[in-house]
C-alpha cells in the first residue's frame, strides 16, 4: 500500500496491552497491514496477533 504510515507510527516502545490491541486493529483494518507483517514487527506469533484481532473486534462489536 503506497502512502500508508509505517508500523512504527502505530506502536510505541512501551504500550499497555489494550493500546497495543487497538493499534494492531487499526493497522490491519485502516492501513491494510497483514497479521504476518505485524507479528514480525512486534516479535509475536501470527496466531497471537489473530487472537488479539479477534478480541478487539468482539470488544468493538459489543460496544455498539
Amino acid at each position: 500500500f503506497v502512502g500508508r504510515p509505517a508500523l512504527k507510527m502505530f506502536f510505541k516502545r512501551r504500550m499497555l496491552a489494550q493500546d497495543r490491541a487497538q493499534a494492531i486493529f487499526r493497522a490491519v483494518r485502516a492501513c491494510g497491514y497483514t497479521r504476518t507483517e505485524i507479528a514480525s514487527y512486534l516479535s509475536l506469533s501470527v496466531g497471537r496477533v489473530s487472537q488479539i484481532m479477534k478480541s478487539e473486534k468482539e470488544k468493538r462489536e459489543n460496544k455498539d
